[in-house]
Protein backbone atom coordinates (compact mmCIF):
# COMPACT_ATOMS: atom_id res chain seq x y z
CA UNK A 1 0.00 0.00 0.00
CA UNK A 2 2.52 2.14 0.95
CA UNK A 3 4.64 1.82 -2.48
CA UNK A 4 1.35 1.87 -4.46
CA UNK A 5 1.18 5.73 -2.68
CA UNK A 6 4.88 6.57 -3.50
CA UNK A 7 4.11 5.73 -7.05
CA UNK A 8 1.33 7.45 -7.22
CA UNK A 9 1.72 10.76 -5.22
CA UNK A 10 2.18 12.61 -8.37
CA UNK A 11 -1.29 11.72 -9.61
CA UNK A 12 -2.98 11.94 -6.21
CA UNK A 13 -1.57 15.56 -5.84
CA UNK A 14 -3.04 16.18 -9.39
CA UNK A 15 -6.37 14.75 -7.90
CA UNK A 16 -6.72 16.99 -4.84
CA UNK A 17 -5.42 19.80 -6.97
CA UNK A 18 -8.24 19.54 -9.58
CA UNK A 19 -10.92 18.76 -6.51
CA UNK A 20 -9.78 22.38 -4.55
CA UNK A 21 -10.26 23.67 -7.85
CA UNK A 22 -13.57 22.76 -8.50
CA UNK A 23 -14.53 23.81 -4.99
CA UNK A 24 -13.08 27.47 -5.82
CA UNK A 25 -15.44 27.55 -9.21
CA UNK A 26 -17.80 26.20 -7.71
CA UNK A 27 -18.10 28.86 -4.28
CA UNK A 28 -19.26 31.73 -6.01
CA UNK A 29 -22.46 29.66 -7.87
CA UNK A 30 -24.70 28.86 -4.60
CA UNK A 31 -25.03 33.12 -3.71
CA UNK A 32 -24.77 34.76 -7.81
CA UNK A 33 -27.70 31.52 -8.17
CA UNK A 34 -29.86 33.06 -5.37
CA UNK A 35 -29.35 36.88 -6.37
CA UNK A 36 -30.41 35.95 -10.31
CA UNK A 37 -33.56 34.27 -8.74
CA UNK A 38 -32.55 30.27 -9.60
CA UNK A 39 -32.52 29.21 -6.34
CA UNK A 40 -34.10 29.61 -3.62
CA UNK A 41 -33.88 29.09 0.09
CA UNK A 42 -36.27 26.77 1.29
CA UNK A 43 -38.09 29.37 3.37
CA UNK A 44 -38.73 31.30 0.15
CA UNK A 45 -40.28 28.32 -1.42
CA UNK A 46 -42.79 28.03 1.08
CA UNK A 47 -46.35 29.89 1.30
CA UNK A 48 -46.52 33.12 3.42
CA UNK A 49 -48.77 32.15 6.06
CA UNK A 50 -52.20 33.48 6.23
CA UNK A 51 -51.70 36.29 8.98
CA UNK A 52 -54.41 35.44 12.08
CA UNK A 53 -54.98 38.13 14.46
CA UNK A 54 -55.65 35.80 17.03
CA UNK A 55 -52.26 33.89 17.09
CA UNK A 56 -50.32 34.30 19.95
CA UNK A 57 -46.43 35.74 19.19
CA UNK A 58 -43.35 34.70 20.83
CA UNK A 59 -42.73 37.54 23.26
CA UNK A 60 -40.07 39.79 21.96
CA UNK A 61 -36.53 39.98 23.95
CA UNK A 62 -34.75 42.48 25.11
CA UNK A 63 -32.09 41.58 23.21
CA UNK A 64 -31.06 39.29 20.61
CA UNK A 65 -27.59 37.09 20.07
CA UNK A 66 -26.90 35.23 16.35
CA UNK A 67 -24.22 33.11 16.80
CA UNK A 68 -21.73 32.19 13.71
CA UNK A 69 -19.52 29.17 13.98
CA UNK A 70 -16.55 28.31 11.86
CA UNK A 71 -15.52 27.27 9.13
CA UNK A 72 -15.75 23.47 10.72
CA UNK A 73 -19.24 23.70 10.92
CA UNK A 74 -21.14 21.74 8.16
CA UNK A 75 -25.13 22.17 9.33
CA UNK A 76 -27.28 25.16 11.40
CA UNK A 77 -29.19 21.92 12.97
CA UNK A 78 -26.06 20.78 14.63
CA UNK A 79 -22.79 22.68 16.51
CA UNK A 80 -19.76 20.90 18.05
CA UNK A 81 -20.17 20.31 21.67
CA UNK A 82 -17.65 23.01 22.91
CA UNK A 83 -20.05 25.24 20.86
CA UNK A 84 -22.81 23.66 22.48
CA UNK A 85 -21.99 23.98 25.71
CA UNK A 86 -20.69 28.08 25.48
CA UNK A 87 -24.10 29.36 23.58
CA UNK A 88 -25.49 27.13 26.86
CA UNK A 89 -23.55 29.30 29.59
CA UNK A 90 -23.81 32.12 27.90
CA UNK A 91 -27.53 31.84 27.42
CA UNK A 92 -27.35 31.49 31.50
CA UNK A 93 -25.72 33.97 31.75
CA UNK A 94 -28.08 36.82 29.65
CA UNK A 95 -31.63 36.10 31.05
CA UNK A 96 -33.64 38.16 28.88
CA UNK A 97 -31.55 37.23 25.68
CA UNK A 98 -32.69 35.27 22.80
CA UNK A 99 -29.44 33.64 21.46
CA UNK A 100 -29.54 31.68 18.22
CA UNK A 101 -27.16 29.27 17.42
CA UNK A 102 -28.93 27.54 14.09
CA UNK A 103 -28.12 29.69 11.39
CA UNK A 104 -25.41 27.99 9.00
CA UNK A 105 -23.11 31.00 7.56
CA UNK A 106 -21.69 29.14 4.35
CA UNK A 107 -24.77 28.80 2.66
CA UNK A 108 -27.37 31.10 1.36
CA UNK A 109 -29.81 28.73 0.12
CA UNK A 110 -29.67 25.75 2.00
CA UNK A 111 -29.27 25.23 6.04
CA UNK A 112 -27.04 22.11 5.43
CA UNK A 113 -24.44 20.87 3.81
CA UNK A 114 -26.66 17.59 3.12
CA UNK A 115 -28.62 20.08 1.27
CA UNK A 116 -26.12 21.48 -1.14
CA UNK A 117 -26.93 20.50 -4.32
CA UNK A 118 -23.29 20.21 -5.75
CA UNK A 119 -22.19 16.64 -4.27
CA UNK A 120 -24.90 16.24 -1.60
CA UNK A 121 -24.14 12.75 -1.66
CA UNK A 122 -20.74 13.22 -0.59
CA UNK A 123 -21.70 16.15 1.68
CA UNK A 124 -24.58 13.66 3.44
CA UNK A 125 -21.96 11.15 3.85
CA UNK A 126 -19.44 13.55 5.35
CA UNK A 127 -22.63 15.30 7.58
CA UNK A 128 -23.36 12.10 8.71
CA UNK A 129 -19.76 10.60 10.40
CA UNK A 130 -19.49 14.32 11.80
CA UNK A 131 -22.95 13.88 13.47
CA UNK A 132 -21.66 10.26 15.20
CA UNK A 133 -17.93 11.68 15.53
CA UNK A 134 -17.43 15.77 15.35
CA UNK A 135 -13.50 15.28 15.44
CA UNK A 136 -13.65 12.84 12.15
CA UNK A 137 -10.81 13.33 9.65
CA UNK A 138 -13.45 14.06 6.84
CA UNK A 139 -14.38 17.41 8.31
CA UNK A 140 -11.23 18.85 6.86
CA UNK A 141 -13.25 18.53 3.67
CA UNK A 142 -16.20 20.59 4.87
CA UNK A 143 -13.13 23.17 6.29
CA UNK A 144 -11.72 23.60 2.73
CA UNK A 145 -15.23 23.86 1.43
CA UNK A 146 -15.91 26.59 3.99
CA UNK A 147 -13.13 28.71 3.61
CA UNK A 148 -13.66 29.13 0.05
CA UNK A 149 -17.21 30.48 1.12
CA UNK A 150 -15.52 33.23 3.23
CA UNK A 151 -13.62 33.90 0.25
CA UNK A 152 -16.53 34.63 -1.57
CA UNK A 153 -17.90 36.63 1.30
CA UNK A 154 -14.48 38.56 1.43
CA UNK A 155 -14.46 38.81 -2.27
CA UNK A 156 -15.61 42.42 -3.98
CA UNK A 157 -17.28 41.08 -6.81
CA UNK A 158 -19.10 38.65 -5.45
CA UNK A 159 -19.17 39.24 -1.34
CA UNK A 160 -22.25 41.63 -1.81
CA UNK A 161 -24.69 38.80 -2.82
CA UNK A 162 -23.23 36.76 -0.52
CA UNK A 163 -23.65 39.02 2.38
CA UNK A 164 -27.11 40.17 1.38
CA UNK A 165 -27.77 36.41 1.46
CA UNK A 166 -26.45 35.56 4.55
CA UNK A 167 -28.20 38.91 6.22
CA UNK A 168 -31.53 37.56 5.14
CA UNK A 169 -30.91 34.03 6.25
CA UNK A 170 -30.11 36.03 10.06
CA UNK A 171 -32.91 38.33 9.51
CA UNK A 172 -35.11 34.86 9.18
CA UNK A 173 -33.89 33.58 12.50
CA UNK A 174 -35.07 36.28 14.08
CA UNK A 175 -38.26 36.57 12.99
CA UNK A 176 -38.84 33.13 13.79
CA UNK A 177 -37.67 33.84 17.44
CA UNK A 178 -39.76 36.90 17.82
CA UNK A 179 -38.04 39.67 16.81
CA UNK A 180 -39.92 42.12 14.65
CA UNK A 181 -38.22 44.51 12.11
CA UNK A 182 -38.22 47.92 12.31
CA UNK A 183 -38.48 47.61 16.49
CA UNK A 184 -35.03 49.01 16.82
CA UNK A 185 -33.95 46.15 19.38
CA UNK A 186 -30.21 45.47 19.62
CA UNK A 187 -28.93 42.90 17.39
CA UNK A 188 -25.60 41.74 18.47
CA UNK A 189 -23.45 39.02 16.10
CA UNK A 190 -20.96 36.91 17.65
CA UNK A 191 -18.49 35.49 14.62
CA UNK A 192 -16.08 32.90 15.83
CA UNK A 193 -13.00 32.11 13.17
CA UNK A 194 -14.77 32.46 9.87
CA UNK A 195 -17.99 33.36 11.32
CA UNK A 196 -16.67 36.88 12.07
CA UNK A 197 -16.40 38.06 8.35
CA UNK A 198 -20.01 36.58 7.80
CA UNK A 199 -21.05 38.64 10.32
CA UNK A 200 -19.51 41.93 9.64
CA UNK A 201 -20.12 41.38 5.58
CA UNK A 202 -23.58 40.95 6.64
CA UNK A 203 -23.88 43.94 9.03
CA UNK A 204 -24.23 46.08 5.68
CA UNK A 205 -27.64 44.77 5.19
CA UNK A 206 -28.41 44.08 8.73
CA UNK A 207 -28.28 47.52 9.98
CA UNK A 208 -30.74 49.33 7.39
CA UNK A 209 -32.95 46.39 6.41
CA UNK A 210 -33.60 46.07 10.28
CA UNK A 211 -33.18 50.03 11.16
CA UNK A 212 -31.29 48.71 14.55
CA UNK A 213 -27.93 49.30 16.08
CA UNK A 214 -25.86 46.02 15.04
CA UNK A 215 -22.28 44.99 17.52
CA UNK A 216 -20.28 42.46 16.80
CA UNK A 217 -18.18 40.11 18.82
CA UNK A 218 -15.67 38.25 17.02
CA UNK A 219 -13.59 34.78 18.91
CA UNK A 220 -10.49 33.96 16.87
CA UNK A 221 -12.21 35.91 14.34
CA UNK A 222 -10.68 35.92 10.48
CA UNK A 223 -12.32 39.40 8.73
CA UNK A 224 -11.11 41.33 6.12
CA UNK A 225 -11.86 45.29 6.25
CA UNK A 226 -15.52 44.71 4.73
CA UNK A 227 -17.27 47.58 4.08
CA UNK A 228 -20.08 46.38 6.88
CA UNK A 229 -17.15 47.65 9.34
CA UNK A 230 -18.99 50.96 8.92
CA UNK A 231 -22.44 49.91 9.96
CA UNK A 232 -21.12 48.09 12.92
CA UNK A 233 -21.69 49.96 16.23
CA UNK A 234 -19.19 48.55 18.06
CA UNK A 235 -16.70 45.89 17.41
CA UNK A 236 -15.32 43.44 20.37
CA UNK A 237 -12.02 41.65 18.82
CA UNK A 238 -11.08 38.87 21.35
CA UNK A 239 -7.94 36.54 20.31
CA UNK A 240 -5.88 34.65 22.08
CA UNK A 241 -1.74 34.59 22.56
CA UNK A 242 -1.50 31.26 21.19
CA UNK A 243 -4.23 31.26 18.18
CA UNK A 244 -2.14 31.45 15.10
CA UNK A 245 -5.13 31.74 13.02
CA UNK A 246 -5.89 34.98 14.36
CA UNK A 247 -2.00 36.11 13.59
CA UNK A 248 -2.32 34.46 9.74
CA UNK A 249 -5.75 36.26 9.35
CA UNK A 250 -4.64 39.78 9.45
CA UNK A 251 -2.27 39.28 6.89
CA UNK A 252 -3.94 38.86 3.74
CA UNK A 253 -6.46 41.50 3.95
CA UNK A 254 -4.37 44.58 3.07
CA UNK A 255 -7.77 46.85 4.30
CA UNK A 256 -6.60 45.58 7.65
CA UNK A 257 -2.62 46.95 7.56
CA UNK A 258 -2.07 50.05 9.62
CA UNK A 259 -0.82 51.80 5.77
CA UNK A 260 -4.64 51.93 4.74
CA UNK A 261 -5.79 54.47 6.75
CA UNK A 262 -9.02 55.39 4.64
CA UNK A 263 -9.93 51.44 4.79
CA UNK A 264 -13.39 50.41 6.05
CA UNK A 265 -11.40 48.57 8.89
CA UNK A 266 -8.60 51.47 10.07
CA UNK A 267 -11.37 54.10 10.14
CA UNK A 268 -13.58 52.09 12.80
CA UNK A 269 -10.13 51.68 14.55
CA UNK A 270 -9.95 55.69 14.29
CA UNK A 271 -12.91 56.21 15.78
CA UNK A 272 -12.53 53.87 18.74
CA UNK A 273 -15.47 51.69 17.81
CA UNK A 274 -12.96 48.45 18.55
CA UNK A 275 -12.51 46.86 21.37
CA UNK A 276 -8.98 44.42 21.61
CA UNK A 277 -9.34 42.05 24.06
CA UNK A 278 -6.56 39.98 24.38
CA UNK A 279 -7.52 36.36 26.04
CA UNK A 280 -4.63 35.32 27.21
CA UNK A 281 -3.19 31.59 26.27
CA UNK A 282 -6.09 30.67 24.17
CA UNK A 283 -5.53 29.02 21.05
CA UNK A 284 -7.94 28.67 17.61
CA UNK A 285 -9.66 25.31 18.65
CA UNK A 286 -8.79 22.08 20.77
CA UNK A 287 -8.24 21.51 24.19
CA UNK A 288 -6.22 24.83 24.42
CA UNK A 289 -9.27 26.79 22.87
CA UNK A 290 -11.71 29.14 23.56
CA UNK A 291 -14.43 27.08 24.53
CA UNK A 292 -12.51 24.14 25.94
CA UNK A 293 -13.20 22.83 29.76
CA UNK A 294 -9.19 23.12 30.35
CA UNK A 295 -8.19 25.43 32.70
CA UNK A 296 -6.39 28.31 32.43
CA UNK A 297 -3.31 29.01 34.58
CA UNK A 298 -5.67 31.13 37.07
CA UNK A 299 -7.30 27.25 37.18
CA UNK A 300 -10.91 29.22 35.47
CA UNK A 301 -12.34 27.13 32.69
CA UNK A 302 -11.50 28.27 29.59
CA UNK A 303 -15.00 28.42 28.40
CA UNK A 304 -15.67 30.07 31.69
CA UNK A 305 -13.68 32.74 30.84
CA UNK A 306 -15.04 33.25 27.23
CA UNK A 307 -18.60 33.66 28.47
CA UNK A 308 -17.37 36.12 31.00
CA UNK A 309 -15.64 38.38 27.93
CA UNK A 310 -18.59 37.61 25.88
CA UNK A 311 -21.26 38.89 28.59
CA UNK A 312 -19.34 42.01 29.46
CA UNK A 313 -18.71 42.97 25.80
CA UNK A 314 -22.67 42.46 24.98
CA UNK A 315 -23.49 44.42 28.28
CA UNK A 316 -21.29 47.45 27.53
CA UNK A 317 -23.04 48.13 24.77
CA UNK A 318 -26.62 48.50 25.80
Amino acid sequence: MIDWLIDNLLLLVGVAFLALLVMAVLAPLDSLGWWAGWRTRKADQQAAPSLDPDAILPAEAERYIVYLSGIGKASGRWSFPEETDFIARLKAELPGTVVIDDVFPYGTTFRGLEEERFFNVLWGFVNNRLLRRPTATVGWLVNIRNIFQVAVSVDHRYGPFYNLGAAESVIEALQAHGYRVGNGRPVVMIGYSGGAQVSIGASTYLAQMLAAPIQVVTIGGVMSADPGCVWVQHLHYLYGEADAMDRIGKNPFAGRWPMMKQSPWNRMLGQEKVTVTPMGPMAHNGPLGYFSSEPLPNGQPRVEATVNVVREAILSNP
